[in-house]
């Protein structure tokens, strides 16, 4: 697992460095815990950076920079964050999910209205900078150049997946993941609640997970052999939480 000062270094080192070129950053991931190491579903080799990997790092990277440039209403982040992802294609397929309240706790009204990031697209990125810039000179300038690099047609990269988890509930959703090959999962919330996230394999064993007191979740492991995993995203707040999930 990722210590907390690697992901605030990231993070910084993103929103000065991505405006004027491409980042793709890189994390030494650990090893899985020693419970899931000797009884499931997962080598002891630690996750290797693959680039696939390195891909789904960039990804949750770009919405962290999102929700903080939502947060401190600044510009400049929203711009690191679409430079990001004019380099890192992504998909976007439908996945399933299954919801979970938790035991003798409201789930929450999923209709409430609340301020959120802007959707992990360069365009609404672009957006949300130009929104908050007005005549900003430079912000314009950037945002100009942004556009006029876009690409179009690129296929492959990370599967990404919003949504947003209910209050007091639990979200699952099911990912199969190759033997011998580096597996990792990220999910960043929009920063209201706390979210806790764990890997389990076929057997119900805990392969890995994050319950640190943010909504930034990181779990990274190497199956053993080709097989189902669930991932569970726990939303301990009182309030709906809107998270990116992205995976390889």
């Amino acid at each position: 697992m990722m210590p907390k000062l690697d992901r605030c270094s990231r993070l910084v080192v993103a929103l000065f460095v991505a405006l004027t070129a491409h980042v793709s950053v890189g994390a030494n991931v650990g090893f899985a815990q020693e419970k899931g190491a000797k009884q499931g579903n997962v080598a002891t080799e630690p996750t290797e950076t693959t680039p696939e990997v390195l891909a789904v790092q960039d990804v949750a990277l770009a919405r962290q920079l999102a929700v903080y440039g939502h947060r401190t209403q600044s510009p400049e982040p929203f711009l690191a964050a679409a430079r990001i992802l004019v380099a890192t294609p992504y998909r976007e397929p439908a996945l399933d999910r299954e919801q979970k309240a938790h035991e003798g706790a409201e789930a929450g009204d999923p209709s409430l209205e609340k301020s959120t990031p802007p959707s992990l697209t360069v365009a609404e990125l672009i957006a949300a900078a130009r929104q908050i810039a007005g005549d900003d000179e430079n912000v314009l300038a950037m945002t100009a150049e942004l556009e006029g690099s876009m690409e179009k047609g690129l296929l492959g990269g990370p599967i990404v997946h919003p949504d947003r988890v209910l209050a007091h509930t639990t979200d699952v959703y099911t990912f199969t993941f190759r033997g011998a090959e580096s597996a990792i999962i990220e999910v960043v919330g929009d920063g209201d609640t706390d979210l806790d996230c764990y890997v389990f394999d076929e057997n119900d064993n805990l392969i890995d997970s994050d319950t640190d007191y943010t909504d930034h979740c990181i779990l990274a492991w190497t199956p053993r052999w080709t097989g189902p995993f669930k991932l569970h995203i726990h939303n301990l707040g009182g309030i709906w939480n809107g998270y990116v999930l992205a995976t390889n």
